[in-house]
């Protein structure tokens, strides 16, 4: 039997006058299983996911943070 679990998580940074930024961690996983498979080892697959989908997540903030502060210098640069 063949079972797909996963999931997602999505974060937006509003930051004016800049436009919003949306930032997804996506995670699909389909893993061939013996009939009669426990639903508790799933669950505890289902656990390690949302870990690393928040650890994803927080990592990309953090990119995209310092991207937008480097936008921002260069702007600010740029209008002096």
């Amino acid at each position: 039997m063949k079972v797909t679990f996963g999931g997602s998580k999505s974060m937006t940074l509003m930051n004016n006058p800049y436009e919003p930024v949306k930032v997804e961690s996506i995670l699909t996983i389909e893993k061939e299983v013996p009939e009669g498979t426990n639903i508790s080892d799933f669950e505890a697959l289902q656990e390690k996911i949302n870990i690393m989908l928040e650890k994803d997540l927080e990592n990309k903030m953090k990119e995209v943070s310092l991207k937008q502060k480097e936008l921002r210098r260069k702007l600010k640069s740029m209008l002096k």
